[in-house]
């Protein structure tokens, strides 16, 4: 009797940290979207930097539901 396959065929499933749904939100606005985990991390420690307050790392889907402030 064989052992059943791995449903994934044995790769690691990709990890959604590396996949561009991440988005950088502040009290303000959206800062950015369709980002990388790293990539929105670099971003908002970015804008701190800049003083920029409120920022949040967040899914795309919640960022587009940030309306603008300003």
């Amino acid at each position: 009797m064989n052992a059943p396959e791995p449903a994934n065929n044995g790769h690691a499933p990709e990890s959604e940290l590396l996949s561009p749904i991440w988005a950088v939100i502040s009290f303000d606005r959206l800062e950015g979207s369709g980002l990388t985990y790293a990539a929105a991390a670099e971003l908002l420690e970015r804008l701190d930097i800049e003083g920029v307050a409120g920022l949040c790392v967040v899914t795309d889907d919640v960022g587009s539901r940030v309306k603008s402030l300003v």
